[in-house]
């Protein structure tokens, strides 16, 4: 089964990009500013403390919002197959096969997929006991009639 990204490396991918890429781009561009006498200088500084500042603001505020939604998302995939999985133990029944993203295929999807299969090997098996079940009633119906027709035909034949 092929793993395209783990969940969690997707998750700290768009994380790492959040934290790093505003301060990086912060110093990329406060390095073309130039300044020319002391009072620019001043309030420079003070508008780039306040880049920085709301910059730090904004990071925070998009890790929070990222994460909240990176857990809901995960909440959510995993209510669905924790609902699939007790359907069925509470109507004793086989459940239904559920749907697996197969471009994405991350853990989750992995899950499912071996949910999937279980699934199918447990029908599989359900068929084969019926089956065996089947041929065990012939041969006890067949293995009867068999024995029972010598059994006639001898007391026929015995004096009483």
């Amino acid at each position: 089964m092929k793993q395209n990204k783990s969940l969690f490396r997707r998750f700290l991918k768009a994380h790492f990009l959040f934290i790093f890429l505003p301060p990086t781009m912060l110093i990329f561009i406060s390095a073309f500013f130039g300044v020319s006498d002391i009072h620019e200088k001043n309030v420079n500084t003070l508008n780039l403390f306040y880049v920085t500042v709301l910059l730090f603001g904004f990071m925070m505020v998009a890790f929070v919002i990222l994460s909240w939604l990176f857990f809901l998302r995960l909440q959510k995939r995993l209510a669905s197959l924790q609902e699939v999985m007790s359907f069925s133990a509470k109507n004793n029944s086989f459940p239904k096969p559920i749907s697996v993203q197969a471009d994405r295929m991350d853990e989750l999807d992995q899950l499912g997929s071996s949910f999937n299969w279980m699934v199918q090997e447990l029908e599989g098996s359900r068929k084969r006991a019926y089956e065996e079940e089947l041929l065990r009633h012939r041969l006890i119906a067949n293995l009867s009639h068999d024995l029972r027709t010598p059994l006639t035909i001898l007391r026929e034949l015995s004096p009483d």
